[in-house]
């Protein structure tokens, strides 16, 4: 089994991001400060030069940014909450109609996020508010039956 040397990497947290920059504002080097705090170098370069380009100490985005915005989101949830009969269309066909630069698996992600799945509550009869009454007397009635009974 090869052995993998194994690094100690984290992100730099925004205090960490402006100590460097400041240290470098003041005309410190690259190499005296990433001696001193134990940074690479590397990354105290790439922190500074980032703080320059983007005026920004914030780092970038590590995802891809989302094909679909709030609108489309709404959308999407609105033609799925339509009726039963329109959640049972193929999420394909759904995909065509509604979004067709969108993939299957994005748009059952987006249904998923506010979770709208491929399962139906089954529908059932309202009970009339005599049976409520009856069925909560039986209830009451029976409140503290044991097993045995």
């Amino acid at each position: 089994m090869s052995s993998q040397h194994k690094t100690s990497r984290h992100e730099l947290t925004p205090i960490e991001r402006a100590y460097l920059i400041g240290r470098h504002d003041a005309s410190e080097s690259f190499n005296h400060i990433s001696h001193e705090t134990g940074v690479p170098k590397t990354t105290v370069i790439n922190t500074v030069q980032n703080a320059k380009t983007q005026s920004t100490t914030n780092s970038l985005p590590r995802s891809r940014p989302r094909k679909t915005d709030v609108r489309d989101d709404r959308i999407l949830c609105r033609e799925a909450r339509k009726g039963p009969r329109a959640r049972r269309i193929p999420l394909a066909a759904f995909q065509a109609n509604i979004q067709p630069c969108l993939s299957h698996s994005t748009i059952s992600r987006r249904l998923k996020e506010h979770n709208i799945q491929k399962w139906l509550a089954k529908g059932r009869i309202r009970l009339k508010p005599e049976h409520k009454r009856a069925r909560y007397k039986w209830a009451c009635e029976h409140f503290n039956w044991l097993k045995e009974d």
